[in-house]
This record gives C-alpha cells, structure tokens and sequence, in this order.
C-alpha cells in the first residue's frame, strides 16, 4: 500500500524514513492521514469494508525531551472488541521510530478504565493522578 510521506523538519526526523505505510493487523488497516509536523496521526480502518472505526496519533512535545503523546478515538460502534489495543501495538513502534520518541505518555480521564488498558497494552505505568485526568508514561530507552 501506498505511504504517505509526513512533513517533518530534517532536525526531527534525524535520518529516520519520512513516511509511515499503511500498517496491517488481522482485523485492521492503519493509514497514515496528513498530520502537522512532529506528529503521526493514522486512521483506523476495520477489515474486509475498511470502514473507519477511529484515529490513533502522537505527537512530540515541545521540549528537549522528545516524549511523544498518545491520542486515540474509537466510534462507540466499534468499542469493547479490542480494536484500540489491537491498533495501539501495531502503530506505537514504527510511529515513535519516525518520531525520533524517547518516551511516550497518555494523559487519559481517571473514569475511563478502557482506555488505561489501551495505555498499559503499550506497557505504560500509572505516574500520576491530577483531578479527573490520570496520566500514563513509559520512557524507550531503546525498547523500539
């Protein structure tokens, strides 16, 4: 399948490949979507139709840390099947290689317990609690 190529500065992308190609998994397709520089943004596309069931991203912070976030929507149709955990895994890798990430984090609400799953299937930990957010953190050190 077709790759598309992301618009990164060269100072991020340190001679990592440009593009991402489309990723694929027993139930799902994960194509890249244009996304702003620094971020990976894919759409989730559910086997055989490849109807789209949601959006997995990540995107590099601002600073001299190089961690990247984790964002994610699943449609309430698609929900309770694993799909996110499925999509997770598969993009994580390849995204947070092209990304130059040193770690990646999840900010997610405390009252979701599906969408820690989602964090702690990418080996994610607990770090913090603030209000009704909680946040998830894992560093690379080389993992990828």
């Amino acid at each position: 399948m077709a790759a598309l190529a992301l618009a990164m500065p060269a100072a991020q992308t340190s001679g990592a490949p440009r593009s991402l190609p489309a990723i694929e998994t027993p139930r799902l397709v994960l194509r890249a979507r244009d996304s702003a520089p620094g971020t990976v943004d894919l759409a989730i596309l559910l086997k055989p139709g490849l109807a789209e069931a949601g959006w997995i991203g990540f995107a590099l912070g601002g600073g001299a840390d190089r961690v990247a976030e984790l964002c994610f929507f699943l449609a309430p149709l698609y929900r309770g099947r694993g799909l996110m955990r499925e999509a997770a895994r598969a993009a994580a890798p390849p995204a947070l290689r092209l990304l130059g990430a040193r770690g990646v984090r999840a900010t997610l609400p405390a009252d979701a317990p599906a969408a820690h799953e989602v964090a702690r299937a990418l080996g994610l930990a607990a770090s913090s609690r603030r209000g009704p957010m909680r946040r998830f953190e894992k560093d690379l050190c080389g993992l990828l």
